[in-house]
C-alpha cells in the first residue's frame, strides 16, 4: 500500500476504530469519549493527530479550545504547525495504559504488547504515542523508527527528543 493510500484511509473515515480506540474529528471541544492523556497546570491534555504534507500522520498534545497543534516529526524538520484535519484519540473502554519505556525497551514492547498506533510516517513506518512530563507540563509526542519520543514544548516553539518516556498501550487483560 502506498503512503498516500495509507493516509487517505486514516483521513476519510470520521471514526476510525482500531480495537478499543478510534479517532474523531476535533472541533476545539473534546468529545465525551476523548481519552485524557493526563492533566497538567493547563488542565486536561488530549492526544491529537494531524497530517503534515510530505511528512506523514503524527500526534501531539492539544487542550480544549485549541484549533491547531505543533508537531515535531524529527529534530531535522523542527516544529511544524498543523491546523487542518485534526483528530482526537477516543475510547469507549478503560483499556489504554501508559507504561514507562525508553529507546531500548520500546523495541521489545511493540513485539509483546499492543501499542496504540498514532499515525504513519512518510516512509510508511508506524508512529506510536508517547507521553513525557517536564516541569509540571505534559507533552505528547511521536515514537518511530529510532524509538525516541519527538515532541514540542508547551509554547510550540521548540523541537525536542527524549530517550525516556511513557508509551501508550492497550491493557494486557
Amino acid at each position: 500500500m502506498t503512503f498516500y493510500a495509507t493516509i487517505i484511509i486514516f483521513l476519510v473515515i470520521g471514526k476510525q476504530a482500531i480495537g478499543e480506540y478510534y479517532w474523531r474529528d476535533w472541533n476545539g471541544t473534546a468529545p465525551t469519549d476523548a481519552f485524557i492523556a493526563g492533566n497538567d497546570t493547563r488542565g486536561a491534555v488530549y492526544i491529537a493527530q494531524a497530517f503534515l504534507k510530505n511528512q506523514g500522520l503524527y500526534v501531539g498534545q492539544i487542550l480544549g479550545g485549541e484549533r491547531s497543534i505543533t508537531i515535531n516529526p524529527t529534530l531535522s524538520t523542527g516544529p511544524l504547525q498543523a491546523s487542518s484535519v485534526l483528530k482526537v484519540l477516543c475510547t469507549n473502554k478503560d483499556t489504554l495504559r501508559w507504561i514507562p519505556s525508553n529507546t531500548t525497551v520500546t523495541q521489545k514492547l511493540i513485539k509483546y504488547t499492543r501499542p496504540v498506533i498514532g499515525g504513519v510516517a512518510y516512509n510508511n513506518n508506524t508512529i506510536y504515542v508517547a507521553k513525557y512530563i517536564l516541569n509540571n507540563y505534559l507533552f505528547i509526542g511521536s515514537v518511530h523508527t529510532d524509538f525516541y519520543a519527538y515532541y514540542t514544548n508547551n509554547l510550540g516553539n521548540g523541537a525536542y527528543s527524549n530517550s525516556l518516556y511513557q508509551l501508550l498501550i492497550h491493557a494486557l487483560y
